[in-house]
C-alpha cells in the first residue's frame, strides 16, 4: 500500500463530476442525498455522455497505479473497479468526488472493504459505521478517517512490511492512534491473511536480492 498521487482529470470530466454531485448537494434531505447517490451512481454510464466520462476517471485511475493497473490498496490483482473511500452509502456528498476515488482489485473492494468504515468520535473511540437493511438512514458522526487514506497520506508513516515474512505490521506503538489506524487498515483490506499476497511480497523480495547478489542492479 503507497502514497497515491493526486493526478487530476481532464476538464470535462471534472466538470462532469462536478455537476452530478451539485445534483446530490441540492437536496436537503440526507436520506434523500443516499439515494440519490445511489441512483446517479448507479446510472452513471447509462448514457454515452456519462460513459464517456467515466473511461475517462477509469483511466486517470489507471495512471495512478503503482504498476500496470496495479490495486491502490494490495499492489497485486489487477484493478478493474472504482472505489470509494468513504463509502457513497454513508457520505453522499463524495459521491463524485474526484479525490475519493481510487482503483482496486476486486478481492480488495468487494469481499474486503466494501462499506467497511470507521471514524475517530469527539472522545477519540473508534466508532464502526453499520447500517443495516431496515435501519434508518441517518448521518454518520463526525469525525476523522480511522482507515488510511492513499490519497491524503503516505500509508508507510503507518504501515511496515516485514520483508521475510510479507507480512504488514503497524508502525506506532501499540495503543496509539497511528497503530489503531495501521491495524484497522490491515485487518480491513485482509492484506495479511490473503497468502497469495504474502507470497507475492517475500517473491518480489527475494527476487531483488537475488539480483543485486548477481550485480544486475549494479550499472
Amino acid at each position: 500500500m503507497l502514497r497515491i498521487p493526486k493526478g487530476e482529470l481532464p476538464t470535462q470530466t471534472q466538470n462532469y463530476l462536478d455537476g452530478q454531485q451539485e445534483k446530490i448537494d441540492a437536496l436537503l434531505d440526507y436520506p434523500a442525498r443516499v439515494k440519490a447517490g445511489k441512483a446517479l451512481w448507479d446510472s452513471k454510464t447509462n448514457t454515452k455522455k456519462g460513459k464517456e466520462r467515466f473511461d475517462e476517471v477509469r483511466a486517470a485511475l489507471a495512471r495512478l497505479c503503482p504498476g500496470a493497473r496495479r490495486c491502490h490498496y494490495c499492489e497485486d490483482s489487477a484493478a478493474d473497479e472504482i472505489e470509494h473511500l468513504w463509502p457513497k452509502n454513508f457520505y453522499p456528498d463524495r459521491v463524485f468526488r474526484w479525490g475519493n476515488y481510487l482503483y482496486a482489485c476486486g478481492p480488495c473492494n468487494g469481499s474486503s472493504k466494501g462499506d467497511r468504515f470507521a471514524v475517530f468520535d469527539e472522545r477519540e473511540e473508534r466508532v464502526d459505521l453499520v447500517r443495516g437493511k431496515n435501519d434508518p438512514v441517518v448521518a454518520p458522526p463526525a469525525g476523522d478517517t480511522v482507515f488510511v487514506d492513499p490519497r491524503r497520506e503516505d500509508p508507510m508513516d503507518y504501515l511496515d512490511l516485514d520483508l521475510d515474512t510479507g507480512i504488514f505490521i503497524p508502525r506506532s506503538p501499540k495503543g496509539s492512534r497511528n497503530y489503531l489506524r495501521a491495524k484497522y487498515t490491515i485487518e480491513v483490506l485482509k492484506l495479511n491473511t490473503r497468502d497469495y499476497l504474502k507470497h507475492a511480497r517475500r517473491s518480489a523480495y527475494r527476487s531483488y536480492l537475488d539480483s543485486l547478489r548477481n550485480g544486475s542492479l549494479i550499472s
